[in-house]
């Protein structure tokens, strides 16, 4: 069987990880800029061995999530593309072109998922003949969540050394996806209580993190206690760590 590798896109560098549980580190030189992380990605892509399969997966503060709300006046893919892309320039300004973005594929009648990536980076990976796979890894995080607690309602969070990103869910329903820059935890707290606000949810509501799990009294364990306090909750968990190995 062919092997299975797992090519991890950051910010300040990429990650190959091998079926043996070897890591191969490559450095984005320019850190952020969309053409270092395609040539990064691209270099340990390079490195595959005969017959492999890739599945890469991309950071989420290199990525834009947004929720589209579900409307039975667009009518076909292309349409729903087509308002995507409106949505992401009205939010990000005149920047549509130097992403990549795709709407995902979910039941009709309720909101949808668009996510863009730089296109730099999207190019260099459409390249690779090996690629399976590539998603951001906060949403597949939230298909472990939704897989295993379908009626889930509260936030998933991933909390960076730049920022956080925060879906928020009721009942199994995404509501709201926002990456927020980390501040500090007064101001990230403040986004997330009014977001939550925002969406109406009544109810208890739980916090749950993307991997790895909070060393206690760390810094990354006090963004965790605001957000839970901005949330209301004291339900917290963390879940499975999806880069423990290759993707089978």
């Amino acid at each position: 069987m062919p092997p299975s590798l797992l090519l991890e896109v950051g910010p300040r560098e990429c990650r190959l990880q091998g079926a043996a549980g070897t890591t191969d580190v490559q450095a984005v030189e320019g850190a952020g800029e969309a053409e270092a992380l395609a040539e990064a990605a691209a270099a340990l892509a390079a490195r595959l061995p005969r017959g492999a399969r890739l599945d890469v997966r991309v950071a989420s503060p290199l990525a834009r999530i947004m929720v589209l709300p579900w409307s039975e006046a667009i009518t076909g893919e292309a349409r729903w593309q087509t308002f995507a892309q409106a949505r992401f320039e009205q939010t990000y300004g005149d920047e549509g072109d130097r992403w990549e973005i795709r709407v995902a594929r979910d039941l009709p009648g309720r909101d949808r998922i668009a996510v863009a990536w730089p296109a730099p980076l999207a190019r260099a990976l459409s390249g690779v003949r090996a690629l399976r796979s590539a998603r951001v890894g906060l949403l597949e995080h939230l298909a472990v969540l939704l897989h295993h607690m379908p009626a889930f309602t509260g936030c998933l969070a991933e909390i960076g050394e730049e920022g956080a990103a925060m879906v928020l869910v009721v009942s199994g329903e995404v509501r709201r996806a926002r990456w927020r820059r980390h501040e500090d935890d007064a101001s990230l707290a403040a986004t997330l209580r009014s977001e939550w606000a925002s969406v109406g949810a009544h109810g208890a509501a739980a916090l749950a993190l993307a991997p790895p799990a909070p060393p206690p009294a760390s810094e990354r364990a006090a963004t965790v206690s605001a957000l839970a306090e901005a949330l209301g909750t004291t339900e917290v968990f963390t879940l499975p760590d999806l880069g423990a190995g290759p993707v089978a």
